[in-house]
């Protein structure tokens, strides 16, 4: 067991949130060493140096929607709290920098009160869900697959089903007829294709980027848009029990399905 698992066998990084609050008033620098670890379970990170006690706040925003109310929640706590400046990611999430510890509570609440959520925009769990930034509006689309989304991410924030896999684990689901997500660098990549009864929707697992890129392999099965959310969770579930937790480098769904070729 590594050092990151052994952490997560004595508390769950959905456990920490208590300690957010209470470390807010009496200073980061009390927080033990292993919380600090499991601050990424909330979007945490520390920002480097860490001498300097500044941290990032990843914001978890399912396909990339916002409505503008939350946009504004987002642009004033970015004011107030991180200079000014909000990252979009490449995997739709935005994130603060420059943001004190001291700041946590109100920031979080307020993104509460706004509908919005830090909750596993790191760590190992289900990570931000893709989902085509012009869906429901592309003319194009062959599916609108904003309800999957939201439905997937539902299903997996909070659970602590979930919330302690062997590393992080990537989601994709699409209906737009370019594939722009792109499937084949996700855990788990779903796009939507014609079939004799309307659409259904390509499986493919196993992608990934970083030092060792993989292609992920097509399931060669047609999945119905109602049974999205269920395939997601039984491939989450062979990766929480099957996965390697010993070496973190090769603790990818990637690395396990090459693992059984």
């Amino acid at each position: 067991m590594n050092a990151i698992e052994a952490i997560k066998a004595r508390k769950d990084g959905l456990d920490v949130l208590s300690d957010i609050y209470t470390h807010a008033r009496l200073g980061h620098d009390l927080l033990p060493p292993d919380d600090e670890a499991l601050l990424r379970w909330y979007g945490i990170y520390t920002q480097r140096p860490a001498e300097d006690g500044y941290y990032m706040v990843r914001i978890r925003v399912p396909g990339g929607d916002l409505t503008p109310f939350q946009l504004r929640t987002i642009a004033a706590l970015a004011e107030e709290y991180g200079r000014g400046l909000v990252d979009v990611t490449v995997r739709q999430n935005f994130q603060l920098h420059w943001v004190r510890f001291a700041s946590m509570p109100d920031l979080l609440d307020r993104l509460r009160a706004a509908g919005l959520s830090t909750t596993e925009a790191c760590g190992d769990c289900v990570r931000n869900i893709l989902n085509c930034p012009v869906a429901g509006v592309d003319h194009d689309e062959l599916f609108d697959a904003t309800p999957l989304v939201v439905a997937v991410n539902d299903h997996f924030v909070g659970n602590r089903e979930f919330s302690n896999l062997p590393r992080k684990f990537k989601i994709a689901i699409t209906g737009c007829s370019l594939r722009c997500v792109y499937p084949e660098i996700n855990d788990v990549g779903l796009f939507a294709v014609r079939d004799d009864d309307g659409v259904a929707f390509r499986a493919r697992v196993g992608g990934g980027l970083s030092t060792t890129p993989r292609f992920s392999k097509d399931l060669g099965v047609l999945v119905a848009p109602d049974e999205v959310a269920e395939l997601c969770a039984a491939i989450a579930a062979v990766f929480r029990d099957e996965g390697n937790r010993e070496n973190r480098k090769r603790a990818r769904l990637k690395f396990l399905l090459e693992s059984w070729e």
